[in-house]
């Protein structure tokens, strides 16, 4: 039976290669000039900066998952080996779902650059010292302020916490906690 390791660079460079496509992809639909989506730099850094925090979730909660799971076949009778490829079966859909979600809400509200304060110099020239993302007209909505972060910010928590109960109970600790 062929054996993978998660922690492989292959691995490894895949989700990350995948994710960075997938904001390519994203980015030429919205920046298109023939679509009324974005017309400003700074829309295009907020859109930037949202997916970017948005896949780093995804690939923590991928991980940690793999990890999860790890830990689940050490501590258990299975004589399965801990980096088999089976560890890859549903693991695949998580970032997959995650990642097509956070396209299609993206693509349809896309975020709009709001700034906060501008100020000018002593030579005349404008300055934006604070802007954030606003989604919807008339409410801000911050990274900190959107339901899908915090759906996945709950989800995030949980595993941790089963992660670290299954880790507690553990036999072995170099296998835990490696």
């Amino acid at each position: 039976k062929k054996e993978i390791r998660i922690s492989q660079p292959r691995f490894l460079y895949t989700i990350l290669l995948t994710c960075a496509l997938r904001m390519f992809f994203v980015l030429m639909v919205l920046v298109d000039s023939s679509t009324p989506y974005l017309n400003e730099m700074l829309d295009e850094i907020c859109l930037a900066k949202i997916y970017t925090f948005y896949l780093t979730l995804t690939v923590r909660y991928t991980a940690l998952i793999i990890k999860l799971r790890m830990l689940n076949i050490a501590l258990s009778s299975s004589r399965e080996p801990i980096y088999s490829l089976s560890l890859l079966g549903s693991l695949v859909v998580i970032p997959a779902v995650c990642i097509a979600f956070l396209t299609v809400s993206v693509v349809v509200n896309p975020p709009r650059a709001t700034e906060n304060a501008v100020l000018k110099d002593e030579y005349g020239f404008t300055t934006v010292m604070y802007h954030y993302c606003q989604f919807s007209k008339g409410i801000r909505n911050d990274i900190d302020n959107t339901p899908v972060f915090h759906i996945v910010s709950a989800g995030h928590v949980t595993i941790l916490m089963v992660l670290f109960r299954m880790a507690w109970h553990a036999k072995n600790v170099d296998i835990a906690f490696n």
